[in-house]
């Protein structure tokens, strides 16, 4: 069975790809997000963490899989580079071809809910 992917489960898994890029560590405590960073985040940061708790909080209680957070990420990168390279398209629109790939195909290969792939890519 496919599920389709809801803008909310992207925004989500962005906002958490945004918080790890700026050195911010998500985790959940019951309903709460707790954040841990050297410094307080800045209010952009924190809005769509805001905006998208429920579903990050999804996200965030998927879960274990068989595959780790490096095998998610090298299947991700793998598929962006092709859509890159060989559908020669821009690296905003691989990357969204990738996540696109790693929900369906890697869901329907895996065997895996799709919010398990959000979480491993996201977090």
């Amino acid at each position: 069975m496919r599920r389709v992917v809801e803008c909310a489960d992207l925004s989500a898994a962005e906002a958490l790809k945004q918080a790890r890029a700026a050195d911010i560590q998500v985790r959940i405590d019951g309903e709460a997000l707790v954040l841990e960073a050297s410094a307080p985040p800045p209010p952009e940061l924190l809005e769509p963490l805001v905006r998208y708790k429920t579903d990050i909080l999804k996200l965030l209680r998927c879960g274990n899989d068989r595959w780790s957070s490096e095998d998610w990420q090298n299947f991700f990168e793998e598929r962006a580079a092709v859509a890159e390279h060989c559908g020669r398209m821009t690296r905003e629109a691989a990357e969204a071809s990738a996540l696109s790939c790693c929900v369906t195909d890697g869901c329907a290969e895996t065997l895996l809910d799709p919010c398990l792939v959000f979480a491993q890519l996201a977090v």
